[in-house]
């Protein structure tokens, strides 16, 4: 890709072409070229802007290198691309399964497995699980929520289960 670009002019005289050039032939990023340069990315920025209006040509070569470099992180993934799952399909129907089992909220499934509770709520509600099942889950939830949420010396809401894991009905008032 560098190689289609050595055939592009620029005025050696001028330290912003120089730059945007050396930007454009290497295999960095803005950030690298930035950084090497001593100068910041904005700066750098700013001179592939102010490149326009003097080399034209030049200035179409960046754009079309920015452009195919978004296109490639798309693909890839990355920090162009969307983030992935962190867990399997196996490990949201364990959570889904535990859930229904225990007839648990997210917050008590978090304490009971040591995962975030935004993590389980994404597993629910993820690619990996039916409708049916996350409607079920969001309904146990809600019920579960209405009937042990109490206060604590602190006037907190929280919700209370045992020892064993098992939620309590109508769980003691704290006083």
């Amino acid at each position: 890709m560098a190689d289609s670009y050595k055939n592009i002019g620029y005025n050696k005289e001028s330290p912003k072409e120089a730059a945007v050039y050396y930007y454009l032939i290497g295999d960095k990023n803005l950030q690298e070229v930035a950084k090497e340069l001593g100068i910041s990315k904005r700066t750098l920025q700013n001179y592939i802007k102010a490149v326009e209006g003097t080399n034209k040509e030049l200035y179409d070569a960046v754009r079309a290198k920015q452009e195919e470099t978004q296109k490639v992180g798309r693909i890839k993934g990355g920090k162009n691309g969307k983030r992935g799952l962190s867990y399997s399909p196996e490990d949201a129907q364990t959570i889904v399964d535990f859930m229904k089992t225990h007839q648990a909220t997210y917050d008590f499934a978090s304490a009971a497995t040591g995962i975030p509770r935004s993590t389980i709520y994404e597993m629910v509600h993820g690619p990996y699980v039916s409708i049916e099942d996350q409607e079920e889950l969001d309904r146990i939830a809600a019920a579960n929520r209405r009937h042990i949420i109490t206060e604590n010396e602190k006037g907190n809401r929280k919700p209370q289960w045992d020892d064993t894991g098992k939620i309590y009905e109508n769980p003691p008032r704290r006083r």
